[in-house]
């Protein structure tokens, strides 16, 4: 991906972050800088960077159990809306798929467990406005849920995509759980215009709506390409077997 900036390597596996990253820092620095001054100012900040850091680690399950299929990880790159993990192909075993997509998701929902034992070994009790860690805890919960909804370009898609795959060819597949992310995408736009609070949800519906497109578009394209690879090795077969019978 262009205009990265390489950060750290992990397993083999280097960490990106784009050019638009620092935006999400301001952004949540100002906000708090409005809302109490340095102090809160830099609380928003450090709180930003603490959920990256759980971003990364999201992104490092589903890397690192891709790697135990046999697939290449290019690297994980951080942008101001999270994170993404490039991998060199899709998992073509439906089962393998699922244990890639839902290794992200297991991750936040093993940070919020630590982040758990962390309040209540504090002993301040669960304090989602003000409490740091526990402030932590519910944004993993968020992140591992929001990532389970069935639908592209989250992880529940895939894991939808799997299942049924199981079932059904990999298009068609791939087709059902396209139908149903739109429909997904159709209930979060009207959610957000009824609820002007959740003025994030239609944005969302935008991304979840064109994500299952683009990913029905590269699955029908990467079989097509698979095909004509077969048939060129079809042909190269007949013309070695007509030189043959020549000869």
């Amino acid at each position: 991906m262009k205009n990265t900036l390489k950060l750290a390597t992990y397993f083999g596996i280097p960490v990106k972050i784009h050019f638009t990253f620092p935006l999400i820092l301001l952004a949540f620095g100002m906000e708090g800088w409005v809302r109490g001054g340095v102090v809160e100012a830099l609380r928003g900040t450090l709180l930003v960077l603490f959920v990256f850091v759980c971003v990364v680690l999201h992104e490092l399950g589903h890397s690192l159990q891709a790697r135990r299929f046999g697939i290449g990880v290019r690297d994980i790159v951080l942008l101001p809306i999270g994170g993404v993990a490039r991998a060199e192909r899709i998992p073509e075993n439906p089962w393998q798929e699922i244990a890639v997509a839902i290794a992200g998701p297991l991750v936040n929902f093993a940070l919020a467990t630590v982040f758990f034992v962390v309040v209540w070994i504090k002993g301040t009790g669960l304090d989602f406005e003000d409490g740091f860690f526990s402030s932590l805890l519910l944004i993993n919960l968020v992140l591992g849920t929001f990532n389970l909804v069935p639908a592209f370009p989250m992880d529940g898609g895939r894991i939808l995509r799997g299942l049924l795959a199981t079932r059904m060819p990999y298009l068609r597949a791939t087709r059902f759980a396209k139908d149903i992310g739109q429909l997904i995408a159709l209930f979060f736009a009207v959610v957000g215009f009824l609820y002007t609070k959740l003025v994030m949800l239609p944005l969302i519906a935008v991304a979840i709506f064109y994500g299952a497109i683009n990913e029905e578009k590269m699955i029908h394209a990467r079989l097509r390409i698979r095909s004509t690879s077969v048939e060129d090795e079809l042909a190269d077969d007949r013309g070695s077997a007509d030189e043959q019978s020549w000869r």
